[in-house]
């Protein structure tokens, strides 16, 4: 039997209690990092927690089928998940794979950047439309289609969660977010985005250093110091209630990264609101 556990955004202080007694029982546990980046030392706080051996995953392994179908049908096992366990789709293509070859798997759920970015920035959950992923780009590979997500949901006056790219445990800089996005604008020229374009910034959530920003996209570019994993709103017209959460929740700009702003983001030719 395998049991994917949730540990949810506040590492081992998150583990639900009937995660936490599954990983007691189980023969083998496992913990899979790179779907997500759990805060630091998180697998060293579990082993230590629970005064055994936790197994780190990286991609290569969590995606050896065998590893799996060999050991999850002679005895229990887990494999520990950051976040939510069926948030990444290959989560729940592991769920698939065993159930169809007769294996239970079982989920313990748990919070997520899905749900939380949205509770937490005060804006309300149902006018979200589906959430877009902003891949590491290149000259050659500038997907046009993350723009054109992002104007359907504008056009349904819906707003838009924006998942910045993982390369390895290193999260996508806000700064190259910003970039990544006006040099799409600029090739494709789709009226979505510009230097002026109102986000919210959410870094690092439930962690001793988060930030939860309102700014211009174009303010990004003067973020110098280190930020943790992050994720970007692009926000739809708000309501007048989201308009007051916003403003309670989210802080200005300057009040975080003051010591960043005398830095002036890179000028663009065209400018899009």
């Amino acid at each position: 039997m395998l049991y994917l556990v949730g540990l949810g955004l506040r590492g081992i202080r998150s583990l639900t209690l009937e995660g936490e007694s599954v990983i007691r029982r189980c023969q083998e546990v496992y913990f899979e990092y790179y779907t997500s980046i759990p805060p630091k030392s998180t697998l060293e706080s579990l082993a230590s927690y629970f005064g055994r051996e936790i197994k780190p995953l990286e991609r290569a392994e969590i995606e050896i089928e065998s590893l799996f179908f060999q050991r999850a049908r002679d005895m229990e096992i887990c494999v520990i998940v950051t976040g939510d366990p069926l948030s990444a789709t290959t989560h729940n293509q592991i769920r698939y794979d065993l159930s169809k070859a007769g294996i239970q798997v079982e989920v313990i759920e748990n919070s997520s950047i899905l749900t939380e970015a949205p509770s937490r920035s005060g804006l309300f959950h149902y006018r979200f439309g589906p959430p877009v992923s902003l891949p590491f780009c290149t000259d050659k590979f500038l997907p046009s289609s993350v723009l054109e997500k992002i104007k359907r949901n504008l056009a349904s006056s819906l707003h838009t969660l924006l998942l910045l790219d993982l390369n390895g445990q290193e999260p996508m800089a806000p700064s190259e977010a910003a970039d990544t996005l006006l040099k799409m604008e600029e090739r494709y020229e789709a009226g979505v985005i510009g230097k002026d374009t109102e986000v919210v910034l959410l870094s690092s959530l439930h962690m001793p250093e988060e930030k939860i920003v309102r700014c211009r996209l174009g303010d990004l570019f003067q973020i110098r110091s280190k930020v943790g994993p992050s994720v970007i709103i692009i926000p739809s017209t708000l309501n007048d209630q989201e308009k007051s959460f916003l403003a309670a929740f989210a802080k200005e700009f300057s009040e975080v990264f003051s010591e960043d702003s005398s830095q002036q983001p890179p000028s663009r030719r065209k400018e899009k609101h």
